[in-house]
């Protein structure tokens, strides 16, 4: 929901209260139990903006997951899919966060795939922190 971040970050202005923000989400909406009792994201409503939303509550981000997604295919390689992680951090090292930059993935690879996963993510998000000096 548009805003709707924005608005519950609103009802508090405590230091207790942050926004644990995984910019990958903006492009799904539910994470739903399918009949076969798996897992699967689905979309819903129009796509929006992780940049534009990151930056309605970036003064109360306290951590950030580097995530990457291809449409609702499983997390790939960060900077092969849709996420705008370099704008994110960005608008992050802007506004002067110091917090956790995680890579995170959503543990569907297994063996080789996911240490190349892994492994390429990392690289990446290095070259990307070196870029933003």
């Amino acid at each position: 929901m548009p805003g709707g971040l924005k608005k519950i970050m609103s009802a508090s202005r405590s230091a207790w209260l942050g926004v644990n923000y995984d910019a990958a989400n903006i492009h799904r909406a539910a994470y739903v139990e399918t009949v076969d009792g798996t897992f699967a994201w689905k979309a819903a409503g129009p796509k929006q903006d992780e940049t534009a939303l990151l930056a309605e509550v970036v003064d109360r981000v306290v951590h950030y997951h580097a995530k990457d997604v291809k449409g609702s295919a499983a997390a790939v390689t960060l900077g092969t899919g849709e996420v705008d992680n370099q704008g994110c951090l960005k608008l992050l090292k802007k506004a002067g966060y110091h917090g956790a930059v995680s890579l995170e993935t959503e543990g569907e690879a297994t063996g080789d795939a996911a240490l190349a996963l892994i492994r390429d993510s990392r690289q990446y998000l290095i070259w990307l922190m070196e870029q933003l000096g």
